[in-house]
């Protein structure tokens, strides 16, 4: 899908561009006659079989042949994937493939059981493809049968076709359809209303700024934690978002028939409390069996890498229920470092879960260095109680933390209406391209921070007034937690999904108060004398960022406390961060009953 979301509101790309594009994916002349070459031959054998069969998607980073209802071709700034017949590859073939590129199982086409996928480097088509092709046509002809129209047709690119056809010097086909043009699309509502309106179908009840946190966050980073009382819906809510996100292509989940989505983008895991190192998600080298011991993370995790490398765009989701009953900082300590280290220009981890077994191990092994793909989300679900585990500050440092603590159950329960919760398949392309932002997914952009902060410098402004008054109790954040509630902002600006809050404006501060409550407040852990003060100052400033009414804070808790409220006192002024503000009184609230406070 178009990494670049301008794309979404240009016209139809004009020779120009595209001749640009090609030379500049492909800036050397022989490379690019072999590329275009292997995919003009495609384009041919698909188009004797049928005028509609297939379409040709340009998605601004890559370029993706369909055929029938299976992707056949997808090429891009070095390197090309492909489908072949595994049967007709001769070991001699394979070898060399593997030895400049990856063979792997293609799980996506029902209709193509013996298909695999071959990805190889340009500068090698022209010397590998020869020895591929009758493998890659015999699949093209095996997706192209029996179809009429390929799904994909909307999204042909027919000014791309022409240029390629330019480039080679070739009159290249183009599809067209008998039958009249398909009628406009009706308006799609925005991700917010698709979102709500199935949530209520399902007969799920969330606040309209909790649904907003979540989704917000998760587009902000790929690490996020939902804390709150048992039985509120955490783990219902993300495997809700999953299923909204799931490949909405039609035809393409094994057995699924037009327009059902494949569902296999969410992974369920139980965390056990034995969970002690690493292996427990990745699993180990087994010495005795002498192969390498699968997980279900593991197999989830390479299968989100293959679907990423073949451009499909779907979000994948892991849950890790109930994370914390076991250490957290024990099992997923390298998982989070990798996470951490940083997306190279593709948006892979710069550094990857090394993987290791010895030469002579047998068996199916994963790759010695895995590195994470951002189509990759974690969500742990997170209940406080005297079975769990406290967080450590590194954790909570890394993740957006979600309370979802609010319960009314006024009108409940709702009633559920699966018909309603049906998406169709333009709501659905819609979700994934607003979710994903193109294919770009979640993502620290320095650059995009320093140009939010330009836009609107009262967030700097704000956050350095608050760090400020933290640093004087040691409870200031770093760097790294301003570069995430400002991208949270900028990610929420983008979405809408604050606009229950009123105009822009409001929505962008309804956004900003939700991400320092997500990102400052979870650390406020451990007991009255610790965090009293600080806590104070965050009332202060939620009252007014600009100017900290602290005296006056730190009076009203001194002389006004009450016997059944000790924040009565506080609770009455009038907060410009109110959400930020009232967690602030609850924690405050527990230091004055209990004397301890925290996440929960």
């Amino acid at each position: 899908m178009p990494t670049d979301p301008d794309e979404l509101d240009r016209p139809l790309p004009h020779d120009a561009r595209d001749r640009a594009w090609l030379e500049t994916t492909f800036p050397d002349a022989a490379v690019r006659q072999a590329v275009l070459g292997a995919l003009a031959d495609a384009i041919e054998a698909a188009h004797a079989i049928g005028h509609a069969v297939w379409s040709l998607s340009h998605y601004g980073h890559l370029l993706r042949l369909n055929v029938g209802r299976s992707e056949n071709m997808v090429i891009a700034a070095g390197r090309v994937y492909f489908v072949a017949e595994s049967g007709q590859i001769n070991d001699a073939v394979r070898a060399e493939v593997e030895a400049c590129g990856k063979l792997f199982r293609v799980g996506s086409y029902s209709s193509l059981p013996t298909a695999c996928g071959v990805q190889i480097p340009s500068d090698r088509v022209a010397d590998l493809y020869p020895l591929l092709r009758e493998a890659h046509l015999q699949v093209l002809r095996s997706a192209a049968a029996g179809v009429v129209k390929t799904p994909y047709r909307r999204s042909h690119d027919d000014v791309m076709v022409r240029q390629i056809g330019a480039v080679l010097g070739r009159d290249l086909p183009q599809p067209y359809l008998p039958d009249p043009p398909d009628p406009p699309p009706l308006p799609v509502a925005p991700p917010r209303a698709l979102v709500a309106r199935t949530l209520t179908a399902a007969g799920l009840r969330f606040t309209a700024s909790d649904v907003a946190d979540v989704y917000t966050a998760l587009q902000t980073k790929g690490f996020v934690v939902l804390a709150g009382i048992t039985g509120t819906g955490k783990t219902k809510l993300v495997q809700h978002l999953a299923d909204l996100l799931a490949d909405p292509e039609p035809g393409r989940a094994p057995g699924a028939g037009d327009g059902a989505p494949d569902r296999s983008n969410c992974l369920f895991l139980s965390v056990r409390p034995d969970w002690r190192d690493v292996k427990s998600l990745v699993g180990y080298f087994n010495p005795l069996a002498r192969t390498w011991e699968w997980t279900p993370f593991l197999e989830f995790v390479v299968g989100a890498a293959d679907s990423f490398r073949t451009g499909d765009g779907v979000p994948r989701f892991v849950i890790l229920d109930e994370m914390n009953l076991a250490h957290v900082e024990h099992y997923f300590a390298d998982v989070l470092s990798v996470m951490e280290s940083g997306r190279d220009a593709d948006g892979l981890t710069r550094a990857p879960l090394r993987l290791t077994a010895p030469d002579d191990a047998e068996g199916r092994l994963p790759p010695r260095e895995l590195y994470l793909p951002p189509n990759l989300y974690v969500v742990g679900t997170v209940n406080m109680d005297e079975t769990t585990y406290a967080f450590s500050p590194k954790v909570l440092d890394r993740a957006f933390t979600v309370e979802l603590g609010d319960v009314d159950l006024r009108g409940y329960p709702p009633l559920p209406d699966p018909a309603g919760a049906a998406l169709t398949l333009d709501e659905r392309l819609t979700l994934v391209e607003a979710f994903t932002r193109g294919g770009r997914h979640a993502r620290i952009d320095k650059a995009a921070i320093a140009a939010e902060v330009q836009r609107a410098p009262w967030l700097r402004d704000d956050l350095a007034r608050l760090n400020d008054r933290l640093a004087r109790h040691d409870m200031h954040f770093g760097y790294r937690v301003f570069d995430e509630i400002v991208s949270f902002v900028a990610a929420a600006r983008a979405n809408g999904m604050y606009a229950f809050a009123g105009d822009a404006a409001a929505a962008e501060r309804a956004a900003f108060d939700g991400a320092v409550r997500m990102k400052v407040l979870p650390k406020f852990h451990g007991s009255r004398g610790r965090l009293e003060a600080p806590l104070l100052d965050v009332v202060a400033w939620c009252v007014d960022p600009s100017n900290p009414p602290v005296d006056e804070v730190h009076r009203r808790w001194a002389d006004g406390a009450e016997p059944v409220d000790p924040t009565a006192a506080l609770a009455a002024l009038d907060f410009r961060v109110p959400r930020t503000g009232r967690r602030a009184l609850r924690l405050l609230r527990a230091l004055a009953v209990e004397g301890f406070a925290g996440v929960g």
